[in-house]
């Protein structure tokens, strides 16, 4: 059987981020605690500076990143859209499963997180934030998640 994909539109800023937000709130708490105030920025690419830290990268190579707060101001993982869409429609990856993937290796990279130790955190992931509805209740720490077009 085809799927019916008439009237279907890759997600737009607001449903990635809102999808981002969902898979962040069922995330571990442990892992979710060590984040502080964390800020995800959805953006369509990332921007110059960040191209020419990567040694003037494609547009399309990076899906993520983690960056440091300055100042006092909260850290950002920056979640690409456009790089996610590309790499989404080439693989067999679900979205939400591929979303997740980058939110754990982003902030865990950044914590020194083994790749054994992400891994389990992902097999974890087999959980209602994955399938669909928020894990974690009311108490689970959400990150702030910004959407900014960067056209």
């Amino acid at each position: 059987m085809v799927k019916n994909w008439r009237g279907v539109k890759s997600p737009d800023l607001e449903e990635l981020g809102s999808l981002a937000e969902e898979i962040y709130r069922g995330l571990p708490e442990t892992f979710r605690r060590r984040c502080g105030n964390l800020v995800v920025q959805i953006t369509d690419f990332p921007d110059g500076d960040v191209l020419r830290d990567f040694g003037d990268a494609s547009p399309f190579d990076l899906m993520g990143l983690y960056q440091t707060a300055e100042e006092g101001g909260p850290d950002i993982v920056f979640l690409y859209r456009r790089p996610i869409l590309d790499h989404w429609a080439e693989s067999s990856d679900a979205l939400d499963a591929l979303l997740a993937h980058i939110l754990i290796h982003e902030i865990g990279h950044h914590f020194g997180f083994s790749d054994e130790e992400m891994e389990a955190i992902e097999r974890s992931q087999d959980s209602p934030a994955i399938r669909g509805s928020a894990a974690g209740g009311s108490a689970a720490r959400g990150a702030a998640v910004r959407r900014e077009s960067s056209s």
